[in-house]
């Protein structure tokens, strides 16, 4: 059976054996921080960021819109496998996250915040785990 609703800019298979690259396609895109340029100047207050991958790249592009929002909150995925595979450090991602000014927490399956530690580690490398970011906020 095929899974039609995993997609990724990288090729997790040697990461995921679940996985398997059945085509390309190409997509424009555009980084958060020209965002607002194209669409009337809006804020963005709230991201979701579920990438495959691409996550720190994508908070490159956003770079601006962090620095400029103190209220800025969003969910970012954590899986290490397509971490690896976008050659990024799965164990250095929460601190990369971090140091875009972040504070972070894991979302459990429960829904319930809680702090980040090697159990969440351990369960990026079997699937995936949301993380919440947030900055100036109490939690």
């Amino acid at each position: 059976a095929q899974r039609h609703g995993l997609h990724s800019l990288f090729d997790i298979s040697n990461y995921n054996k679940n996985f398997r690259a059945v085509g390309k396609i190409e997509v424009d895109t555009v980084t958060i921080d020209d965002f607002p340029l194209r669409h009337d100047n809006s804020k963005i207050d709230f991201f979701k960021i579920d990438v495959e991958g691409g996550e720190v790249n994508v908070l490159k592009g956003m770079k601006k819109t962090i620095e400029k929002n103190n209220k800025l909150a969003g969910i970012v995925e954590f899986n290490a496998n397509a971490l690896l595979a976008a050659g990024q450090d799965p164990f250095g991602y929460i601190d990369t996250l971090r140091d875009f000014g972040f504070s972070v927490k894991e979302i459990s399956k429960a829904g319930k915040l809680q702090d980040i530690d090697q159990e969440t580690y351990e369960a990026a490398k079997k699937l995936s785990v949301n993380i919440f970011c947030f900055k100036n906020r109490r939690i």
